[in-house]
């Protein structure tokens, strides 16, 4: 056997352990939908997480302390932060690809001015697809 023979293996190993784990986190959550529709766990955390999974957007909220905006997920997680809109749609862009994201309206207090360079900041980095 070559050298190419061992990496050509190895490659093979790796695809089929990772094609194993998707089939069985699929099965998981398919499983962890049926818990929770049925009504055989109460845990409100398992379905805010079922709810990401399915949907693929996170709602979260926007805080200005002083010249710098945070952005925090609903469940408190630190998504990103930046001086303006633009670098901070930019930060969360690049930490979490493909995801979606919204603001929540009733959980910021940004001014006018400010809700208006929000939305040119979403518009400038992710396009104007919703």
């Amino acid at each position: 056997m070559t050298v190419w023979d061992y990496i050509l293996i190895a490659v093979g190993l790796y695809v089929a352990f990772r094609m194993g784990q998707a089939s069985i986190i699929a099965l998981l959550k398919e499983e962890m939908r049926e818990r929770i529709l049925s009504g055989r766990t109460s845990n409100s955390a398992v379905r805010d997480i079922i709810d990401i999974a399915d949907s693929e957007e996170c709602e979260f909220r926007l805080e200005r302390v002083h010249n710098q905006y945070y952005a925090y997920a609903k469940g408190g997680e630190f998504l990103a932060q930046g001086q303006d809109f633009s670098a901070l749609f930019s930060a969360i862009k690049q930490r979490f690809p493909g995801r979606s994201f919204r603001v929540n309206p009733k959980d910021t207090e940004l001014t006018v001015e400010e809700s208006q360079e929000l939305i040119r900041a979403v518009v400038a980095t992710f396009g104007d697809k919703k």
